[in-house]
């Protein structure tokens, strides 16, 4: 089974150069596909919770464990990346994605998570960086954003 994101071909091409020769790259890879492919993922579930109730659904999830129940919730998504099923603009953007999100975890690894500024002298000023804990970089999903089929939820 095919990956989307294959860190020793040319998708390495996406990434900064930088990250490129990371010595951790495949397993980086690795965790960033899986967290992505993950983040679109869900159980199947009740219409009723959705603010669509008994509207048609927008496209068919993909079932990636039946013994489970799960389905990826992207347009055009199957879980083997040459399956000729799979939408070529959607191959596209989570490759792109994944990218953005190795190059993300690999330079998070190398500052100081938590601080953006310091001062020197008399007294001590730490800043807290809000994005210190965040799983995913800044602006994360808007290249997938067009194949979400995920139905919005409401609430009262």
């Amino acid at each position: 089974m095919a990956t989307y994101f294959d860190s020793t071909g040319n998708d390495k091409l996406l990434l900064v150069p930088a990250v490129r020769t990371n010595a951790d790259l495949a397993n980086v890879a690795a965790e960033a596909e899986k967290d992505v492919i993950e983040h679109y993922s869900d159980r199947s579930h009740y219409f009723w919770y959705t603010a669509r109730y008994g509207a048609p659904i927008e496209g068919t999830p993909e079932l990636v464990n039946a013994n489970l129940g799960l389905y990826v919730y992207l347009r055009g998504y199957k879980v083997d990346a040459n399956d000729a099923a799979v939408d070529t603009s959607l191959k596209d953007a989570l490759k792109r994605e994944i990218a953005s999100v190795i190059e993300w975890r690999i330079k998070q690894r190398d500052v100081n998570l938590l601080t953006t500024s310091e001062a020197d002298g008399s007294g001590e000023s730490v800043q807290l960086r809000p994005d210190a804990n965040a799983v995913f970089p800044p602006g994360f999903g808007r290249r997938l954003r067009r194949f979400d089929i995920r139905e919005p939820v409401w609430g009262m």
